[in-house]
């Protein structure tokens, strides 16, 4: 948001979290979910000038460049933002 002084501060901080993907669907793990999924979003779209998105058709390519590289590392892993599906393990129980 522009505080790269704070930004700075924070990657020289000993011991500092990883936010990667592994680290997510660790912490996922450590509270008792199954991750079904992690994708990356935003890979291409932070990328391409707005201008580019008024050509016809612009926005439903981007839309299947993303969907096509979401999960594939490398590109998952250069996006801006993750997005993880993570569930509860069924316990095989059913109502009482």
């Amino acid at each position: 948001a522009g505080d790269l002084t704070g930004a700075l501060s924070a990657l020289s901080r000993p011991n500092r979290p990883a936010l990667d993907a592994e680290a997510l669907a660790g912490q996922c793990a450590a509270a008792g979910l199954q991750v079904q999924s992690v994708e990356g979003l935003g890979v291409f779209t932070d990328l391409v000038p707005g201008i580019e998105l008024d050509r016809p058709g612009a926005l439903a390519a981007l839309f299947e460049l993303e969907s096509a590289v979401a999960a594939q590392p490398p590109y998952r892993d250069i996006a801006s933002r993750l997005h993880v599906q993570a569930r509860r393990p069924e316990t095989g129980q059913g109502p009482g």
